[in-house]
């Protein structure tokens, strides 16, 4: 009788470790979460200029203007269509992944900078989601925005319990 050959889990990469985290912890590999397809900020960018065709610096830029507090919450609607397109195109999981990635972050960053809820759904329900993404995404800018609406959700929950 012949075995196969032993594998050693240093060889694997940082995807395929959470793929193999997300199966231990019971889900399949259809199910993986959002946050664990999201392997890091850099990846995100590429993924996004690659959903852009490639547009150089596409990623950066898209990231940066959702990001930032000073963006008005009209590009930030277009930037949550954009997403919903993006991800109808994408012709990877990454793209896909970076394409709800942003989509999330525009409702995100929206709520956050302007307190308005830019979904026909309550952002309450993506509480959960916005945690384990701002852990996912640590100390970057996409990281920051979902933080902040993990923050001012709870305080908003916190406010209605008074």
């Amino acid at each position: 009788m012949t075995y196969p050959a032993p594998t050693t889990i240093d060889r694997c990469s940082a995807a395929q470790l959470k793929t193999l985290l997300a199966l231990a912890a019971g889900q399949t590999g259809a199910e993986t979460s959002l946050p664990a397809r999201v392997i890091n900020y850099d990846a995100l960018v590429r993924s996004l200029t690659e959903a852009c065709e490639g547009a150089e610096g596409s990623g950066d830029v898209l990231l940066d203007t959702t990001c930032d507090a000073q963006t008005p919450l009209e590009p930030l609607q277009g930037i949550k269509e954009l997403a919903k397109t993006l991800l109808a195109d994408a012709t990877t999981e990454a793209q896909g992944t970076a394409a709800t990635c942003l989509y999330h972050l525009a409702l995100a960053a929206a709520f956050v900078h302007h307190g308005v809820n830019i979904s026909s759904r309550g952002l309450e329900t993506r509480l959960g989601l916005y945690e384990d993404l701002a852990t996912a995404l640590g100390d970057t800018p996409p990281g920051k925005v979902f933080r902040d609406a993990v923050d001012r959700l709870l305080a908003q929950e916190e406010e209605n319990f008074r």
